[in-house]
């Protein structure tokens, strides 16, 4: 198990509620960079990304479809680079699109890491003994979703090699994923219907909720902790006295803060420095074996 995902689940959820809430609501090109560039760096040492050709095409069609479809349907911004039937397509609206793009594969990169590492088990942490059933039903939609992305490959495989989809026309296509999508419904009414009969048998909301916990607070959760608070904390200050502002209309301008850039920078760096260290302790324990 990775080190950085063992820290107490609220430190991790404020982590990423962090760096996702600064990526989205700043509008900065080079937080927005940054958040991208590390991201995919994170995604990478904590295996989200499995096929990169795969991803990158994903990712590149956003990015393109955004950066090439904003120009097309505004208009302003006083640097026109050319025409398109009499509709002038202006660097400012393009700069807008591409900001626009980086900000959301960021946010989707960083949402997958949180899926991957905000398990059922730290869901249920989290929201505790208060909100029980909140968590019971986040933590088995965590669950459950990639278990139907599963079977829907698996019906969609079955029904390929029966010969039962045809791709000929539009109508046959959506015709033919009807049948699978129905199939799936089937066995997830099965399945939630066996699972409410199992937590029925267990004597699920029948009786107080316990909840033990003998794990201790820990030096490296309460540096995340305070890193995560103050980093944020600076962020916010640097971006309400307007020194992380981005303005793309009429003329794109961007603004440069070297300290709210390097920490943000530390802050997105917190889940690599943590693998980086647990391989090197790793090697090293090898090396003197």
């Amino acid at each position: 198990m990775k080190k950085f995902s063992r820290l107490n689940s609220g430190v991790l959820f404020l982590f990423f509620l962090s760096v996702i809430g600064i990526t989205m609501f700043t509008q900065n090109v080079y937080l927005h960079a940054i958040s991208l560039a590390i991201s995919i760096i994170n995604a990478c040492f904590f295996d989200v990304i499995t096929d990169y050709f795969k991803d990158f095409r994903f990712y590149l069609a956003v990015f393109l479809v955004i950066t090439v479809s904003n120009p097309l349907f505004v208009h302003r911004g006083n640097t026109v680079l050319f025409y398109v039937k009499n509709t002038p397509i202006t660097l400012e609206a393009i700069a807008y699109g591409a900001n626009f793009s980086l900000s959301l594969i960021a946010v989707l990169v960083w949402f997958r890491i949180f899926s991957k590492l905000m398990i059922a088990e730290k869901i249920n942490e989290i929201l505790g003994k208060r909100f029980a059933t909140v968590g019971m039903i986040a933590s088995l939609t965590l669950r459950y979703v990639p278990e139907f992305k599963r079977r829907f490959a698996e019906i969609a495989d079955a029904h390929r090699s029966a010969g039962l989809i045809c791709e000929d026309t539009w109508f046959e296509k959506v015709k033919s994923y009807l049948k699978i999508f129905m199939s799936l419904a089937e066995f997830s009414f099965e399945k939630s219907a066996n699972t409410a009969v199992s937590m029925n048998a267990r004597g699920y909301l029948l009786h107080k909720r316990t909840q033990i916990s003998h794990r201790k607070f820990q030096f490296d959760e309460l540096l995340v902790l305070i890193l995560t608070l103050v980093i944020t904390v600076c962020v916010i200050v640097f971006s309400l006295i307007r020194k992380l502002s981005t303005s793309f209309y009429p003329t794109f301008k961007t603004d440069f803060s070297m300290l709210p850039t390097i920490l943000f920078t530390i802050l997105t760096l917190i889940p690599t420095s943590f693998e980086l260290e647990d391989r090197l302790k790793w090697h090293l324990s090898n090396a003197k074996n």
